[in-house]
């Protein structure tokens, strides 16, 4: 009698087939995980090579700057520092006011001046939930509920599940947030460009001049925000049409209340990135502080505050030598990774590969990370012999010593599986011998 299948069940289990247990056939199912090991080490020998030749070639960058680069005066051009790679630090200045003009927001002596908009939106959630009604058969329920949220975009109700009662008034918004630029900012008797001051400074509150803002209807200025309600600034108008009908003064005028947000208000805040103390290493072109295109590796570098030019150079080496450690360990551990998954996947096969399975003797972990560590410090060394021969002589040596080390391992680990092969043999013949006599 056949019984029947249940959830989790399986009734009829079909005969599995003939299982290959030959060491071939067992090779054949790994390969792909073994195939993949390979490339992992490979990949991870190779990129270690490639970062460490571009830490070489970022120190002879930074060495090379060091002796270029001349300190420039702050408040003067020198002809003769033309094209040459330059250090100048100070405050910097900008020639022109930044202005808002849609509102009349006016910022001096300012890099940016940043505009950010948000509107008080529906937001629709959902969530599944599911039930076993039947043997079998599940039924997902998805609820949908909705959050009123400052965010700084349109929430199309349209496509909501439920958009009556939901409707979000906007179709877009009436104002963008933006960011205003300084197209030329002083540093002295030097020019930057804005794109290079991208990372420099602080966002700070602007202060809204009441007096001098220009609001649309139905805004109001509550602290450093602009508050618009384009909902109550609709009232105002239908009660301004009404008034001149009847030609009377608007019964009522509608605020808004920030307090009390509705559907579509809109707050409007400004932040500037101030005249700033900085310090910056680059080439000098007339009174532009740009790229030192004479040598490729050196770019435009600028930080925050007066640092003295010896200490520059000491932050760019500790900021590439942390980049630079952080490829070496991810390159050892690709590498680790690689090499661990094809020695496990052999000794998953079995011991008839002696090699194998004197690495398994001595610990696949172990074997894979000291190979793995000799490989990427050898590569090291390969890579810094032309810049630093002592450096470059020990890395070689201490990476040979690691590989040799790992031989001598594997080679004890081979020996004594052998002894311990002939061993068994000779007590297996001693054996059969007895029992013959």
């Amino acid at each position: 009698m056949a019984i029947p299948a249940k959830k989790g069940i399986v009734a009829n289990k079909a005969p599995a087939g003939k299982k290959d247990n030959s060491f071939f056939g067992r090779l054949h199912g790994y390969f792909l995980k073994i195939l993949f090991g390979f490339i992992l080490f490979i990949l991870g020998i190779a990129v270690a090579l490639f970062n460490e030749i571009k830490v070489v070639e970022n120190y002879e960058a930074n060495e090379k700057s060091k002796q270029d680069c001349v300190d420039a005066p702050f408040g003067a051009v020198e002809a003769k520092n033309n094209n040459k790679l330059v250090y100048v630090a100070g405050k910097t200045e900008c020639e022109k006011p930044l202005i808002d003009k849609e509102f009349n927001v006016v910022s001096s002596n300012s890099i940016r001046l940043i505009r950010n908009v948000e509107v008080y939106q529906w937001v629709e959630n959902s969530k599944t939930t599911s039930e076993e009604i039947a043997e079998d058969n599940i039924r997902d329920t998805v609820d949908f509920y909705y959050d009123r949220k400052w965010v700084t975009y349109v929430v199309d109700s349209d496509k909501f599940m439920y958009p009556d009662k939901h409707d979000n008034f906007l179709q877009e918004l009436p104002y963008a947030s933006t960011v205003l630029t300084s197209q030329k900012v002083n540093l002295g008797a030097y020019y930057l460009k804005p794109e290079q001051l991208k990372k420099i400074g602080k966002p700070e509150s602007v202060y809204l001049d009441e007096e001098s803002l220009e609001l649309p209807d139905a805004a109001i200025v509550y602290g450093d925000t602009i508050y618009y309600s384009p909902q109550l600034a609709l009232e105002n108008k239908k009660e301004t049409e009404k008034a001149l009908r009847e030609g009377t003064e608007p019964e009522v005028v509608f605020v808004p209340d920030p307090q009390k947000p509705i559907i579509g208000d809109i707050k409007i805040t400004f932040k500037k990135i101030a005249d700033t103390e900085i310090s910056v290493i680059a080439k000098q072109s007339g009174e532009w502080l740009g790229s030192y295109k004479d040598d490729r590796l050196q770019f435009f570098e600028i930080r925050e505050g007066i640092i003295k030019k010896q200490n520059f150079f000491k932050l760019e080496e500790n900021d590439t030598g942390f980049m630079a450690w952080i490829g070496r360990f991810g390159c050892l551990l690709i590498a680790f990774a690689g090499l661990y998954m094809v020695f496990s996947s052999f000794e998953r096969i079995g011991d008839l590969v002696l090699l194998f399975g004197a690495v398994s003797a001595c610990g696949n972990a172990f074997v894979s990370i000291l190979c793995s560590l000799g490989f990427t410090m050898l590569m090291a060394g390969l890579a810094w012999t032309q810049q630093n021969v002592l450096l470059a002589v020990i890395l070689i040596i201490v990476s040979i010593m690691l590989l040799v080390l790992t031989a001598i391992m594997v080679a004890k680990a081979i020996g004594s599986i052998k002894d311990s092969a002939a061993r068994r043999t000779a007590y297996l013949a001693k054996k059969s011998e007895a029992a013959q006599n």
